[in-house]
């Protein structure tokens, strides 16, 4: 499925961009190849996703620093900061002909799969003097189905607010497309759930909306000042939404109550450190932090000072050793395919072992020591696609790859983990 996506609200600070993030990311997971556009003038998206802002006006304002693409398991996201005229003013410098633009909105229809506007707030809907120019673009230039999703905070106004405000959008009898999602994000407490589903409910069913979502509030979980795009969760509401557009369940209206999580117990961390660093006291907090000390660590290395230091570890352990073959194998990869068997072969060898204990938690020290020996970046990050991948699909296998700060090898693991922890 095709789409276009226009995340709305009509209040700041509801975590609009937040959730377009998180969705982009969900739809990534999923395979998908999401454009991120961020057409709020505030460009938190932008901010999170690295851009710099600059002055820049017209054609001029598509540089090659306005587009940021990171790539999220077998998906990719790319962010794209726009003003909001830039539609308008790039139509005035092409004669009002619109075929340079129709040209590139098909090199994007062909690139990507999904697109996600963050709008502005309270961005009118065709054909108004304030109208968001990338709805006009998602509705008239892109051979996909356009769909809304209306973002409110749990407070009661705010709900009534965004319901009139969705309900005089979705009267226009020129929109395309359908209201997917009615969301009402940062539920303050447990008690305010079943008044939200009944909203939700009532929401859902009376104004055409195929989804109601409730999200509740995740305290602490956002560090504004040092935001990144590898840090945005995976909120589970937009994890549900993701999975219902990916298989394409959108024939049943249906309320949805997150649970207050979002991927905070990650199957696959990577840790980032300098050489040298001690490894165990870092992995003894992750023990704890992620996995309350509940299973059993299988370390794998190729430094036998690294089993001694194990000893220090609090909880149950075991050892593995990579065999001496597979450290020959790795610096004889001349290909694609060779990459691919790499990553399988040494995924085979540690989900073997590990598979054999209860709640297994895979310690694997150093990463540099197991990916090919090669500095071609496409063959490193194909091979952590494909070994995490691989090993996540092998049964219930919890990942902690620790990784020196020695070339390029950490930044290619970055895409391919749930998450990332630097020193």
């Amino acid at each position: 499925m095709k789409c276009a996506i226009d995340m709305l609200s009509i209040k700041a600070e509801v975590g609009r961009s937040t959730l377009s993030l998180s969705l982009a990311k969900a739809l990534a997971e999923e395979g998908f190849r999401v454009l991120l556009i961020d057409a709020d003038p505030a460009g938190y998206s932008s901010y999170v996703a690295g851009i710099k802002k600059h002055v820049a006006v017209g054609i001029s304002r598509l540089a090659e620093e306005d587009l940021k693409t990171f790539k999220v398991k077998s998906g990719l996201v790319s962010v794209l900061d726009l003003s909001s005229h830039f539609i308008y003013i790039l139509a005035h410098e092409l004669g009002n002909s619109y075929s340079e633009l129709k040209s590139l909105i098909s090199i994007m229809n062909k690139k990507y799969d999904c697109f996600i506007i963050d709008n502005p707030l309270m961005a009118k809907y065709r054909n108004d003097e304030n109208a968001s120019d990338w709805v006009y673009v998602s509705n008239n230039l892109l051979d996909v189905i356009p769909m809304r999703i209306y973002v409110s905070s749990a407070d009661q106004n705010i709900i009534d607010s965004t319901v009139d405000y969705m309900k005089k959008i979705e009267a226009r009898s020129s929109n395309e497309g359908f209201p997917l999602a009615f969301v009402v994000n940062m539920i303050p407490n447990e008690a305010e759930i079943d008044q939200i589903k009944q909203r939700l409910e009532e929401i859902t069913f009376n104004y055409g909306v195929k989804l109601g979502i409730g999200i509740p509030e995740i305290k602490g979980i956002l560090d504004h000042e040092n935001m990144s795009f590898e840090k945005i969760p995976i909120i589970d509401g937009m994890k549900f939404l993701a999975l219902k557009l990916s298989r394409e369940e959108l024939q049943n209206k249906e309320v949805y109550i997150g649970h207050g999580k979002y991927n905070y117990f990650p199957r696959s961390i990577l840790v980032v450190q300098p050489p040298g660093r001690d490894w165990v006291s870092t992995v003894n907090e992750i023990l704890e932090t992620h996995f309350k000390k509940e299973g059993t660590a299988v370390i794998v290395s190729t430094k036998e000072n690294a089993m001694e230091a194990a000893k220090n570890l609090d909880m149950e352990y075991v050892e593995f050793s990579i065999m001496p073959k597979y450290k020959m194998d790795r610096f004889n990869v001349k290909n694609f395919d060779d990459v691919l068997k790499l990553a399988n072969k040494i995924s085979n060898e540690i989900s073997y072992k590990a598979l054999k204990f209860k709640n297994p938690i895979v310690i694997i020290y150093r990463a540099n020591d197991i990916c090919p020996g090669t500095d071609n970046l496409f063959y490193l990050d194909e091979f952590w696609d494909a070994f995490i991948s691989y090993t996540m699909k092998k049964g219930e296998i919890n990942l902690v790859l620790i990784c020196e700060r020695i070339g390029p090898v950490c930044d290619t693991i970055k895409s391919s983990v749930d998450k990332i922890i630097e020193y």
